[in-house]
């Protein structure tokens, strides 16, 4: 409720899951260092979110446009927040980062596995804290996450989680929590 106000929702935009792309690899090879250390800063610098604006520009085109004329990110990762790659590309974190750092849109992070590293629990945390809202998908995720201290994760079951094959057990366990 208080990340939405009172604006009436009229239309969603999806921007679907960006595919691999060549860009994707270049900037991991060459620019990944500066990638790592601009989604660990909790206050960017301007010119390092210039840098990164153009490169979104240029990497995610049409996607880049609707991201400037949302007035809220929805966030979904697809479940891909589990090593160290997320956090030195720009195909996953950078354009919801840049939507909340350099245009001040509210960022919400739905259905999301986030697994840490020694390397990126730190980057992920501060990345994930700055967004206006968190949901992982399943509660292992959350376990993990509160107990390294995050406050600001909810859980959303995913309904993959919830097939037969886990059992009436984790149901069980889901229903409590």
């Amino acid at each position: 409720q208080n990340v939405l106000g009172s604006q009436n929702i009229e239309s969603l935009d999806v921007i679907p899951y960006p595919p691999s792309h060549v860009l994707d690899w270049i900037v991991k090879f060459f620019l990944g260092g500066f990638i790592r250390k601009l989604l660990a800063s909790s206050k960017p610098a301007s010119y390092c979110l210039c840098l990164l604006d153009l490169l979104c520009r240029l990497r995610f085109g049409q996607q880049y446009k609707r991201m400037l004329w949302a007035d809220m990110i929805f966030f979904q990762g697809e479940g891909s927040i589990v090593d160290d790659s997320c956090v030195r590309s720009l195909r996953i974190l950078c354009l919801p980062f840049l939507a909340k750092h350099r245009y001040n849109k509210k960022v919400v992070s739905c259905n999301q596995t986030i697994v840490t590293t020694s390397q990126t629990k730190s980057i992920l945390k501060n990345v994930f804290s700055t967004f206006d809202l968190n949901y992982v998908r399943e509660p292992e995720t959350l376990n993990m996450l509160t107990a390294d201290g995050w406050t600001q994760v909810g859980f959303m079951p995913d309904h993959a989680f919830l097939s037969v094959v886990q059992g009436k057990d984790y149901h069980l366990k889901l229903e409590k929590q």
